[in-house]
């Protein structure tokens, strides 16, 4: 379970792309795995990106429409909203991270092939 959400996560933060987007995905991605260290379930060591992921980043933004980085955007937001993850409240914070994943279920199909990527 641990490895199905936080690739998803990774992925969509990831693909959250696009000069400000890409920042925002970066910072919401540090501050996720700063806020999930008491919960073994879904922590994960931040990893700084490559300067190559970052200009990736930027590149995928093309195949993405406003649609999607409008749910790309609600999906970070809904991520940095959860704050931090108490050991004792894993589970209901593991319901909540899965309603922000509810927010990019339908991305276009171009989009969603970069967040299956993860690039």
């Amino acid at each position: 379970m641990k490895n199905i959400l936080m690739g998803l996560a990774a992925a969509a933060m990831l693909v959250g792309c696009g000069g400000n987007l890409c920042d925002k995905s970066e910072d919401a991605s540090k501050d996720f795995s700063d806020n999930t260290k008491e919960c073994s379930m879904l922590h994960s060591d931040y990893k700084e990106p490559t300067q190559a992921e970052k200009d990736t980043c930027k590149t995928n933004l093309d195949k993405c429409s406003d649609s999607d980085k409008d749910k790309l955007q609600a999906f970070i937001d809904c991520t940095s909203d959860l704050g931090v993850c108490k050991a004792s409240e894993q589970d209901a914070y593991t319901l909540k991270l899965v309603a922000c994943l509810t927010k990019v279920k339908d991305l276009s199909a171009a989009c969603q092939g970069i967040v299956d990527s993860g690039s």
